[in-house]
């Protein structure tokens, strides 16, 4: 009887597997269809390409965009155990967005934790068959009926503990894929996923015209002069390369290209910082140090304003954040109307695995920029051809800074 109803707790664990597969398929398609309204929502409204958006415009985007990110990473996990209940439209888009989303637990946590398992699996059925085989032998010497008993109970005990093992990765997939997040967005996901957020500032009417100085530069700090005078940054420096980026556990030579695109306007400003020897690796110490509060969650991500704030004590603020559209030539002649009223543009210059550069100028229909990731070019250069910004019309950050 006791064998019967253990065939049946087995039976009992195995049944749902098939009926579970056909309910997450089902749960893809809803996962991508609501990804898709999100992200027709934000066109709709025009959160990556409109200039005029209010402050509720924004938080509206902002919000849309948390949802998006949400339900793409939701799709990301679902695509590691339900590949099957994908579509050609729906593989497309994971292999768009892959470097903008990446595991919770890295591939180095992974192959320990199935060495793990792969030693626990070898090592139960051969501890069940030790022990069991000890205790049959013990009760066969003995020649008694209830020491036999006894070991044959033992011996299931062991044996259903080995199935409850060997199921245990299975149960706990189960549980982890089928908890769902409610409207607060909190609870499990195999994946996080990045999101645009856009930072809203009040539009400031310029009354003069600010003239372009190919010349200005700040005084001090450690990098590249050239000679127009304005500093460069490399973000991969060795006196900064390998520091943590401001509070996440990326390097600065890794992800630190908006940060030292970012140092570099300061420079070129000539705004005072409260650092004495200013560059990237001060920049990402003073916002890292806690007690100032600056991070705010972040972890390695940029917060466009209020970090050039701090650094700056007010001196040089975020105007706007907004996008640029259109072929090269329709960007180059924007950004010239920015920088002749005075602006510090900072532009996405790749559309996957975003990449950031500094403009300093335009001249004959080409962006003359501080590249940080152009360790062998210590001059300001024209944008590298192969950028998306260049060979691709694709909408692309553009961060105006000003003096204040």
């Amino acid at each position: 009887m006791k064998k019967i109803r253990i065939i049946l707790t087995i039976l009992f664990l195995f049944m749902p597997f098939s009926v579970f597969a056909e309910v997450k398929c089902k749960d893809v398609v809803e996962t991508y269809n609501s990804y898709t309204a999100y992200e027709n929502e934000i066109t709709s409204v025009g959160c990556k390409t409109s200039t005029t958006l209010t402050r509720n415009d924004v938080n509206k985007c902002n919000n849309l965009s948390l949802q998006s990110s949400y339900e793409l990473s939701r799709l990301f996990k679902y695509s590691d155990n339900y590949e099957e209940c994908f579509n050609d439209d729906m593989n497309t888009l994971i292999e768009d967005k892959k470097e903008s989303c990446s595991p919770l637990f890295n591939d180095n946590i992974k192959k320990i934790l199935k060495r793990l398992l792969t030693i626990l699996f070898i090592l139960g059925p051969i501890l069940v068959i030790v022990f069991g085989s000890l205790d049959f032998t013990k009760a066969l010497v003995a020649s008694d009926q209830k020491s036999m008993k006894k070991a044959q109970t033992n011996f299931i005990k062991r044996l259903a503990a080995l199935i409850l093992l060997i199921l245990t990765p299975e149960i706990v997939n189960i549980l982890i894929n089928s908890i769902d997040v409610g409207e607060d967005l909190s609870g499990l996901s195999g994946y996080s996923c990045n999101y645009d957020y856009i930072n809203y500032s009040e539009k400031y009417q310029i009354k003069t015209i600010a003239s372009v100085r190919r010349t200005s530069g700040g005084s001090g700090g450690s990098g590249s002069s050239n000679s127009n005078g304005i500093t460069l940054f490399k973000q991969s420096d060795p006196r900064w390369g390998s520091q943590k980026l401001f509070c996440g556990s990326d390097t600065i030579a890794a992800s630190g290209c908006a940060l030292t695109s970012v140092a570099m306007q300061i420079k070129k400003a000539g705004v005072k910082t409260i650092i004495s020897d200013f560059n990237p690796g001060t920049f990402s110490a003073a916002i890292r140090q806690g007690k100032y509060g600056e991070c705010k969650g972040n972890g390695p991500m940029m917060s466009w304003d209020s970090y050039a704030s701090y650094i700056t004590s007010g001196k040089f603020r975020m105007n706007s954040n907004t996008y640029l559209n259109g072929n090269y030539s329709d960007k180059v002649n924007t950004l010239t109307n920015y920088i002749n009223q005075g602006f510090y543009p900072v532009i996405q210059v790749k559309s996957s695995g975003s990449h950031y550069v500094a403009v300093f100028y335009t001249d004959n229909g080409q962006l003359y920029v501080g590249d940080p990731a152009n360790v062998n070019d210590n001059t300001i250069a024209p944008l590298k051809s192969n950028y998306n910004l260049v060979s691709q019309s694709f909408s692309s950050q553009v961060i105006l800074y000003e003096k204040r």
